[in-house]
């Protein structure tokens, strides 16, 4: 089998005040023989008794693409966090020694190339580089949160963050109190998508209120309290962990 190597390519300058230096752009590495999911995925199709050539051909045009596909595009991501992260480090050099940043980047890379849904991507980036920024989480937790991006659909995560942040989402509609008792009415405006899945968006708010991530088991919006947040403590640090960090 062969031998996955990634190279970072790296144009350096010197950095202001140290004799240390810094890279001057970031692009992401290429892989020099074979992709490390794509030659474990043949091992396995050659292993199963009456598979051979023609398999492992099919399997080379049909899934090995994509896969590659997947592994470029979330490197390229992984580039991006790395250039917003050298703005917000001191040196770059030193997240070799943050072994809660190692354990992100590790953990939202396996979960990147199992997934293909922009909102995901997003939020794995986006926790590489809150994981460089700032040890607020706990290591556990982190992994935790990882797996809920890689356990719940993309509209858990929508629909976590318009609740968690109501003032400005939920801001810009109206309410009408004789109709606006519940507020999957107010969600519907938002998201139309989710009109006639009642029982998908109840699905999803259990999960979330199991999870301990919202505070109200129904959830029940009124005119009085409709700019009041709904997530938890637990909830909102989770949020604030796959959200795009706040400039400096």
């Amino acid at each position: 089998m062969g031998k996955l190597t990634t190279k970072l390519i790296l144009p350096r300058k010197r950095m202001k005040g140290t004799n240390l230096s810094e890279p001057k752009s970031l692009k992401p590495p290429t892989a020099t023989s074979g992709d490390a999911a794509h030659l474990a995925a043949r091992l396995a199709v050659s292993a199963v008794p009456g598979f051979g050539g023609p398999a492992l051909e099919l399997f080379n045009a049909i899934i090995a693409p994509p896969l590659e596909r997947r592994r470029n595009e979330w490197m390229e991501h992984v580039a991006e966090a790395f250039e917003t992260l050298r703005g917000r480090v001191e040196r770059l050099e030193d997240l070799q020694n943050n072994e809660a940043f190692i354990d992100a980047f590790i953990q939202a890379s396996r979960i990147a190339v199992s997934n293909n849904q922009q909102e995901k991507i997003e939020a794995l980036k986006n926790a590489i580089i809150n994981s460089g920024i700032s040890q607020s989480v706990d290591r556990s937790v982190q992994q935790i949160f990882l797996a809920y991006v890689d356990d719940f659909t993309v509209w858990h995560l929508k629909i976590l963050k318009l609740v968690n942040d109501p003032p400005e989402k939920f801001g810009d509609y109206s309410m009408n109190p004789g109709v606006m008792q519940g507020s999957f009415d107010m969600i519907l405006r938002i998201f139309p998508e989710l009109q006639g899945k009642d029982d998908f968006f109840r699905f999803i708010w259990k999960d979330l209120y199991l999870k301990g991530l919202v505070s109200q088991e129904h959830l029940h919006v009124t005119p009085g309290n409709r700019h009041s947040r709904i997530t938890t403590d637990y909830g909102s640090k989770f949020v604030s962990f796959i959200e795009k960090p706040a400039k400096a």
